[in-house]
């Protein structure tokens, strides 16, 4: 049995260098980290989103969970220094791996988890992820910065 390759490409946010299927982002227990800061029409009632909030749980680390063509990967947790670690981010490149294998898809963006808002080295990730997606359906990824 042959290996496949795995086209691995790092490149800035802006400059996507092939179609993607998924993009990962790096994500805290509460999802505030990819949140963003853009105003938009809010539909619901102040009391609705009020009971929302409080009824919600944070997530456990090395969850991904999965919104249309997103996922998120919670790998920090903001009420503990270090936010993150190694085998968290493991965790969720796993998951991410599973939800690939599932879902027959071949290209991702994703960006460096425990990089972007946390310690990590960038090269560990990198070798991680390389070494982790040689058992998955992708065939391009795209780390973006």
């Amino acid at each position: 049995m042959s290996v496949m390759s795995i086209e691995i490409v790092v490149a800035g946010r802006g400059s996507p260098p092939f179609p993607v299927e998924l993009i990962a982002f790096e994500e805290d227990t509460y999802l505030v980290l990819s949140a963003g800061n853009l105003a938009r029409e809010i539909r619901e009632e102040t009391s609705e989103l009020l009971g929302e909030m409080s009824n919600f749980d944070p997530l456990d680390r090395g969850t991904v969970l999965k919104r249309g063509q997103r996922l998120y990967a919670v790998v920090h947790d903001l009420d503990h220094q270090p936010s993150c670690d190694k085998r968290i981010v493991m965790r969720a490149l796993k998951e991410i791996v599973r939800i690939c294998n599932e879902g027959g898809i071949h290209s991702i963006a994703i960006e460096p988890l425990g990089c972007t808002h946390g310690q990590l080295d960038n090269d560990w990730f990198l070798n991680q992820l390389r070494e982790i997606s040689t058992t998955s359906s992708l065939r391009r990824i795209w780390v973006y910065e």
